[in-house]
C-alpha cells in the first residue's frame, strides 16, 4: 500500500509497485528495506522494482 509520503509526493510511482531492489542491491524483505532506508536517513536512493502483469524494471528516486 502506498500511503501519502515522500514516495507519492516526489515520484510517479503507483500503487502496486514491487520492490525488488534498493541502490543496486536485491531486496528480499519490506523489513530488510525499511532497515536500510533508515540507515540511509539524508541520503539519496535509488529503488528498482516491477508492477505485476508488466515487463521490464523501472527506477525511482528520491531523497530520505
Amino acid at each position: 500500500k502506498l500511503d501519502e509520503g515522500l514516495l507519492s509526493r516526489y515520484t510517479d510511482i503507483r500503487e502496486g509497485f514491487i520492490i525488488t531492489e534498493i541502490d543496486n542491491q536485491p531486496v528480499t524483505s519490506a523489513k530488510e528495506l525499511q532497515k536500510y532506508l533508515e540507515s540511509r536517513k539524508g541520503k539519496s536512493v535509488l529503488i528498482g522494482g516491477t508492477y505485476e502483469g508488466r515487463g521490464g524494471v523501472y527506477y525511482y528516486g528520491f531523497k530520505l
